[in-house]
């Protein structure tokens, strides 16, 4: 989720870290066993994207995954702190026999676009066109999986609720609570688990409390929220110079940020009949289980979904890394790159679904 208020400043203490970490996992990969293309399309508004579409060699595949990404601009192999996730379950699942389309977010890799310019229906109609694509490039009707995880765990359900040639969905770190609520929660969580003391914590959680209230409320345009956010935050925050007031409001209104801070999955998830299934790490800080997963139960049947699971890892942090305390700060310093245990799942269940 957004790195102003969880990650950022975890960041700079594990940059220097990955650079020296093994990643056993991917440092191995090769194409070699199955078929691997470049390719480009343009989403609905224009936009040239850029990705790579792996199929097995010599079979048609089972069904035909599409990756989603998280927040923030990331190239198409997910790469961050030198973890590619994304080059990992792209392997794994060709090799499985499914045809897989990683794709450069907006502004990154070889995809044009603004990633923080763009609304959050922009990343929407960029999953849509990656169907498109797939669609257009296999005769009949191609069975489509969607694999999303954290932001992209709200987008697939989303577009899988919406469109009819969507078979099935996979949430990884999937957020079910309204976007104020998650972030509210993943900020008390993060710092807590960090060794604030509460009368730190607690006050931090009710002043950005203030600032989401802001947003949350109906605004004629952005320009008018940017305004009614930053004398909310001037009263919050009045030894702030107006250069870090500035910040604030800038990061806060960036355009998918303020509109997931808004978003709630309630309103799709109830919605939601097709096979799903959402997968979650016990100790993910940023999208925490316990909350999330009851919210997916809770949806999905109210939807009368007949075809879902949901499943909570022990051990596992926001990545599906094993880690000992789920903070970022540990992200970059691990080794493994995703659970084995979760794409060996992930795989048998798209098999079982797929048939």
């Amino acid at each position: 989720m957004h790195k102003f208020i969880t990650t950022m400043f975890f960041l700079s203490f594990t940059l220097f870290a990955f650079s020296k970490s093994k990643r056993p996992q991917t440092d191995s990969i090769t194409t070699k066993e199955y078929l691997s293309d470049t390719v480009a399309f343009t989403s609905s508004d224009a936009t040239l994207l850029s990705g790579t579409y792996t199929k097995p060699k010599g079979i048609t595949p089972k069904a035909h995954i599409v990756l989603i990404s998280g927040s923030g601009a990331q190239d198409r192999n997910s790469d961050l702190l030198g973890h590619k996730s994304f080059l990992l379950l792209s392997d794994r699942f060709t090799k499985a026999g499914f045809a897989v389309l990683r794709v450069d977010d907006r502004g990154a890799g070889k995809s044009g676009g603004n990633y923080n310019q763009s609304r959050l229906t922009d990343f929407l109609h960029d999953t849509e066109a990656a169907i498109d694509f797939i669609k257009k490039e296999n005769k009949g009707n191609p069975k489509i999986c969607l694999i999303g995880h954290s932001l992209g765990g709200i987008i697939g359900p989303k577009i899988a609720q919406e469109r009819s040639d969507v078979h099935s969905v996979i949430a990884l770190a999937g957020p079910t609570m309204r976007g104020d609520q998650l972030m509210l929660l993943q900020k008390e969580l993060i710092e807590v688990k960090m060794g604030y003391p509460e009368q730190m914590v607690k006050p931090g959680v009710e002043n950005f409390k203030k600032l989401y209230a802001t947003l949350l409320k109906p605004h004629v345009d952005m320009e008018t929220t940017k305004k009614d956010l930053a004398t909310t935050a001037k009263e919050i925050f009045p030894m702030l110079p107006e250069n870090q007031l500035n910040m604030i409001v800038g990061q806060l209104t960036t355009p998918w940020l303020y509109d997931m801070i808004r978003l709630d999955p309630q309103d799709y998830l109830t919605k939601l009949t097709k096979t799903t299934l959402f997968i979650f790490g016990e100790k993910d800080l940023q999208v925490p289980p316990k909350e999330n997963e009851a919210l997916a139960k809770t949806y999905l049947t109210q939807a009368g979904n007949k075809h879902f699971e949901t499943k909570t890892f022990p051990n596992l942090n926001h990545l599906f890394q094993n880690c000992a305390s789920g903070l970022p700060t540990e992200y970059g310093t691990i080794e493994e790159t995703f659970s084995e245990e979760v794409i060996g799942m992930m795989i048998g269940w798209i098999n079982k679904v797929s048939k």
